[in-house]
């Protein structure tokens, strides 16, 4: 099993990250969730000696990974759907969710006192702070998907979600790797939790280092132990990169 520690980006790299669990610590209350100020220098550091070639792609909806994500990166959110290039804002994106099951889900949480967070390619029901309501919110949206549905349903880190067919961040970075910064780079992405597993192939596939925040089992090839192996990893690979 390899770690990130055996790990280095080089000037033909190109660099995703998942947000949550990844770059930063998981907390009850999502929304208090930021990369660290350091952290997100180190970033900005990286994208300058890589071209360009380095986004955050998250399973959160577009405009939330808007506000906690510099501007000056790529940001891919609802779990590759959407793109905020650097330096864009103001875009406007669709939701793609029936507005009818929206009503019912939120309808359905409020009665039971569950965290529902709706996206645009996405319903999610967290329940991280009640974890005995964890049954309950995968009953909840079961009713919803199935084979012949248009949704599927997918157990997360004490999240339940209801999302889009043929939406993914493996497809997200397939389509970033065909277009200039990225084409012609060698891939890395670190992720760390369910929805990050169909990306892993991908990035194999394309020769490059797929790195799971956790233990396995995983479909990636390489390991860190937490948010804080990696940040302190990021560090020192913008040092290193800057003597190349």
């Amino acid at each position: 099993m390899s770690s990130i520690v055996d790990v280095n980006l080089s000037l033909d790299s190109a660099l995703f990250l998942d947000l949550d669990g990844t770059l930063a610590d998981l907390s009850p209350d999502r929304n208090s969730i930021r990369i660290p100020p350091a952290t997100e220098r180190n970033l900005l550091e990286i994208f300058d000696s890589l071209s360009g070639a380095v986004a955050i792609v998250s399973g959160r909806d577009i405009d939330d990974l808007a506000i906690r994500v510099p501007e000056a990166l790529w940001r891919i959110g609802n779990h590759g759907a959407f793109v905020l290039a650097p330096g864009e804002s103001g875009r406007t994106f669709p939701s793609l969710i029936d507005p009818a099951i929206i009503d019912d889900v939120k309808r359905r949480c409020a009665e039971l006192g569950l965290d529902l967070e709706v996206k645009k390619t996405s319903i999610a029901i967290h329940y991280r702070s009640t974890p005995e309501l964890e049954s309950a919110s995968h009953g909840l949206l079961a009713r919803y998907a199935g084979q012949d549905s248009e949704y599927l349903l997918e157990a997360g880190k004490m999240v339940a979600e209801l999302k889009v067919r043929n939406v993914g961040k493996g497809k997200a970075i397939e389509e970033r790797m065909r277009q200039a910064p990225f084409a012609g780079r060698l891939p890395l992405f670190l992720g760390d939790d369910v929805t990050d597993e169909d990306a892993y192939p991908v990035i194999n596939r394309l020769g490059g280092v797929s790195i799971k925040v956790g233990a396995p089992p995983s479909l990636a090839t390489t390991f860190a132990s937490s948010p804080a192996e990696v940040r302190q990893w990021l560090e020192q690979q913008a040092a290193a990169l800057h003597t190349l």
